[in-house]
């Protein structure tokens, strides 16, 4: 059952991607004849080279936003493809499905688990591969764009050892920043930097296979997903079960600085912003950031704005268990869209609404997806 509290809790009880790619030829097909779905898996060692196609028991598969998502797999102690070269640490899989859903793609981590009839794996989306490589000491950029900062990092760590990532669709818009870097993760690097702190909305990485091979693709967004409110997921229709979540989190009035080395008028950039609807209805709630990399007045002002507008108001998460069935089929929507809930059981006048996907994981053997999706406003 799902828990819409939409943070670690929600997703860290089984999470931790990624997608896209097709190998027909070289997939094998395992029918999982519970939920109708059809499931192509692949394995590739390090380097993403095709080494085998197995029948897994795929038992979940997770993609979230900006993080790290996660799929559980077992195979049988029979299996004639349960061979430590096809599963060691860091080796690829992709797996691609016949019900809409995105492939997923990642690398195998810990743990795995031996059972009298089966051995358990876990794999990591393909951002894990990220969290793993760093930044040098005392990187600073002058004036540069978010997807110059990413596309930097990812040839500065390629340089001192492939990185198995290679720049996908790189958003070039934006203003120029002044980040500073020490040993950070590529992965923290674009969350808690470019995404977080500067002017990316999202970053992800894709997977397909090519010319045999299993690769993995960086994608920086300006703006990431679509609003569609034509795609619907409907209470007793397409959604089999509802927790709706109302969370006290606001902040109303927002103070602001950029980055610089003492706190005098002229010694950094400074803003201030709140909501006066919001004020009137719950108060003055007050709270500070100071933002690193920021020196332009304009790029501060953005900031504080969009943060303003994150949590001048009640946050209302929804954790739904959704099947593939019109209005809001598995393939007409993805992470990042936003999509109509309608759910008038639930909340004081019932819920309809646009709603933002922020994490997915389907649980093949019942052909469910759960999702977690935080109202738009």
């Amino acid at each position: 059952m799902p828990r819409p509290d939409g943070g670690a809790d929600e997703y860290d009880r089984r999470h931790r991607t990624a997608y896209r790619g097709p190998l027909v030829a070289l997939a094998v097909i395992a029918s999982l004849a519970p939920a109708g779905v059809t499931i192509l898996c692949l394995i590739g060692d390090q380097n993403g080279r095709v080494l085998a196609r197995l029948r897994p028991n795929v038992q979940r598969a997770s993609w979230r936003f900006n993080a790290v998502g996660q799929m559980a797999f077992a195979l049988a102690r029979t299996d004639e493809k349960l061979q430590e070269e096809y599963l060691r640490f860091g080796n690829r899989v992709l797996l691609q499905f016949d019900n809409g859903l995105p492939p997923w793609g990642g690398i195998i981590g810990s743990p795995y688990e031996w059972n009298e009839a089966e051995v358990l794996f876990q794999a990591y989306s393909g951002e894990e591969l990220l969290y793993r490589r760093r930044t040098a000491r005392q990187r600073r950029f002058d004036n540069a764009t978010v997807g110059a900062i990413a596309l930097a990092l990812l040839a500065e760590a390629d340089a001192v050892y492939p990185t198995g990532v290679r720049p996908g669709a790189i958003w070039g818009g934006g203003s120029g920043h002044f980040p500073e870097y020490h040993y950070k993760s590529l992965g923290d690097a674009l969350r808690d930097s470019l995404v977080e702190n500067l002017s990316a909305e999202s970053f992800d990485v894709t997977a397909r296979e090519e010319a045999g091979y299993i690769v993995f693709e960086l994608n920086l967004y300006g703006a990431r997903g679509e609003q569609k409110p034509n795609v619907a997921l409907v209470e007793n229709q397409n959604v089999s079960d509802v927790r709706f979540r109302v969370e006290d989190n606001i902040v109303n009035a927002w103070y602001m600085a950029g980055e610089g080395s003492d706190w005098g008028e002229d010694d950094r950039v400074y803003a201030e912003a709140a909501d006066e609807e919001s004020i009137r209805r719950y108060g003055r709630r007050e709270d500070f950031e100071a933002r690193s990399g920021v020196i332009f007045q304009s790029t501060l002002d953005e900031t504080i704005a969009k943060r303003l507008d994150e949590t001048a108001a009640p946050s209302r998460v929804l954790g739904l268990a959704v099947t593939d069935d019109r209005p809001g089929r598995f393939g007409e929507y993805d992470v990042g869209d936003a999509v109509m809930c309608v759910l008038p059981s639930y909340d004081w006048q019932g819920i309809r609404g646009l709603y933002r996907v922020l994490g997915r994981e389907f649980i093949p053997a019942n052909g469910v997806t759960d999702l977690v999706l935080e109202e738009v406003r």
